[in-house]
């Protein structure tokens, strides 16, 4: 394959089809990598800063499962891509065919056009999934943790995506799959989106629970609620 950069022509050893490829896992790979780096970032803060786990915030039997439950299930969706890919030298299909979407508009669609409409939403889905996840990390710092509250945490954060959603953190989680599933156009990773998403509805009402009999935190998260009413999508959710 030829292309031309700067006026440059250059020769490539690949197919348009596994350049398609490359360019999506470049995507699903820079996406997960920062968001492990975001992730990290907040989690050390956290425990350097944040103090220990308040006892009342602490959960037992099978709510301790939920987050390891839709972060394992993340991690495997997000992750397939980036291993398989390389792995099968970035030919299609990447995940499997069964799940392939249907072309629109009955395949009656240029193919170029139709992988940059992949492309480019995909991009745009994952980005904003990371942007979310920097941003809400960032304005987390100490705060942050997977379900507990901790003791240095006195006050509710309601700057940054905190001031139009309440759950930023976890709307990214569901963002990175149905990026995927752009990208790919694959219904895989949305069908793994939903069950996160099933998770993550449970796992939000604990923890805005929690919020709510937390001496310190109570009485002002039960303003921050009506102040923000959505939970993980504005206007709907």
């Amino acid at each position: 394959m030829q292309i031309t950069v700067l006026g440059l022509e250059l020769r490539l050893d690949v197919t348009p089809k596994q350049l398609t490829e490359i360019l999506a896992w470049s995507v699903v790979t820079s996406c997960v990598a920062l968001g492990v780096q975001s992730t990290g970032k907040a989690l050390k803060a956290g425990k350097e800063r944040g103090g220990t786990y308040k006892s009342t915030s602490l959960v037992t039997g099978w709510k301790a499962y939920l987050t390891p439950a839709h972060a394992m299930l993340g991690a495997i969706t997000v992750l397939a891509p980036v291993i398989l890919a390389p792995w099968r030298g970035f030919h299609t299909p990447i995940l499997p065919n069964r799940f392939a979407l249907p072309l629109p508009y009955g395949g009656d669609v240029h193919p170029h056009t139709w992988v940059e409409a992949r492309l480019i939403s995909g991009t745009i889905l994952c980005g904003l999934a990371t942007y979310l996840t920097r941003t809400a990390m960032s304005t987390l710092g100490a705060a942050f943790d997977t379900i507990h509250v901790r003791q240095n945490t006195k006050s509710v954060i309601e700057t940054g995506p905190f001031a139009h959603i309440r759950h930023p953190v976890y709307a990214s989680i569901l963002l990175k799959p149905i990026g995927l599933a752009a990208l790919y156009w694959n219904a895989l990773p949305a069908y793994a989106a939903i069950l996160i998403g099933c998770i993550l509805a449970v796992k939000i009402d604990i923890e805005e629970q929690i919020l709510l009999d937390d001496p310190d935190l109570g009485e002002q998260y039960r303003y921050y609620q009506k102040r923000v009413p959505y939970k993980l999508i504005p206007y709907i959710y």
